[in-house]
Parts: structure tokens; sequence; C-alpha cells
């Protein structure tokens, strides 16, 4: 299936792409624009009310609402947790076991991306001109902020061996080495 967060209308769709007319709608909260798959859920980050809505995989209905901040703008999930930026608050949140929010921990200016992998959280930060890596343990910053070549990241990506940026100052993408 492929989810698609409809901002307008506050709506999440579920998309078969060999058979389109199978679409399922269902509402979330406020502002709709992030989604992010992790075990039988899917999570969306809902900028304009403040939460992550939770839909069940195969049900297509929203299972919690969840208050993370002011204005949760992505969300990522990992093999044990859901970790959401907030925009606003210039913050990070983990989302543990029974949909509960842990305590919201600082990162750089205008966080707009968040992905899991390597080992690693990490937090791209317009406002910052930089990517952050954070213990999924402790949550606790490994490492200074990783200053990125373009101008504010505002998404993050993780591969085999390298975290990418796509970086909306100057329309180009960055690849940061996770080793250093």
């Amino acid at each position: 299936y492929v989810w698609v967060a409809n901002e307008e209308d506050d709506t999440v769709t579920r998309l078969n792409p060999l058979e389109p007319e199978d679409a399922k709608t269902v509402e979330v909260g406020a502002g709709p624009r992030s989604i992010a798959a992790g075990g039988s859920a899917i999570w969306v980050a809902n900028a304009g009310d403040g939460t992550v809505s939770r839909i069940s995989r195969q049900d297509v209905e929203v299972t919690a609402t969840i208050p993370v901040g002011s204005r949760p703008t992505a969300v990522a999930a990992g093999p044990k947790s859901v970790w959401v930026t907030d925009g606003e608050d210039a913050t990070l949140t983990e989302i543990e076991s029974g949909n509960r929010p842990g305590e919201p921990i600082p990162v750089g200016e205008d966080p707009r991306g968040v992905a899991v992998g390597l080992g690693a959280i990490w937090v791209a930060s317009a406002g910052s001109n930089a990517v952050e890596r954070f213990d999924p343990a402790t949550g606790e910053p490994d490492g200074d902020p990783i200053p990125v070549d373009g101008e504010e990241p505002a998404d993050i990506a993780v591969g085999d061996a390298a975290v990418y940026t796509a970086n909306l100052g100057d329309a180009t993408v960055s690849r940061i080495d996770p080793d250093g």
C-alpha cells in the first residue's frame, strides 16, 4: 500500500497501486504532514493540532491520538519507538510503547526531518543548517551537530552507509558519512 497525507482535509488515504478502487481514507488530526510505517501501525504527524495519529494498518482506523507539542513536523518509526520532531518547539520526542510520549529533547532551530537508522536517530534542522545524531536508547546527543553542505535541510533519509538531506534553501542533496 501507499499512504498519502491529505493536509487540506485532515485525512490520510491508503492506496492500493494494483487496485485503485480499493482506496480507504481516514480522518486524522489537523494538518497531517508526515507519515511513517512501524510494526502494525502507520504514524502521522499532525502539524495543525500538535498530535500524532496512530492508524491500524489492517483496519485503516485511528487507534490513538497522542499529544506531542505545538507543531509536529516529521515522524520516523524505529524498531522500538516512534520519533517526532516539533518545528515550533525545536524538540524531538520519543513515543514509547503504550503510546506514551517521553520528555521532549531540545534540538537545533526549525527541525524539519527525522530518520532512524545506522544505530541512531537523525534530525535535520533547517534553521541550524545541521544534522544532529541521537542515541536511541538514551535520547542523548551523540557528538556535535554536523554541518550540512546545503542550505536549510528539510528532510533526511538513512541509506546503507550514509545519511542524506534534501536541502530546501538551495535545492541540493547532502551526503553525511555517519563515521565522521
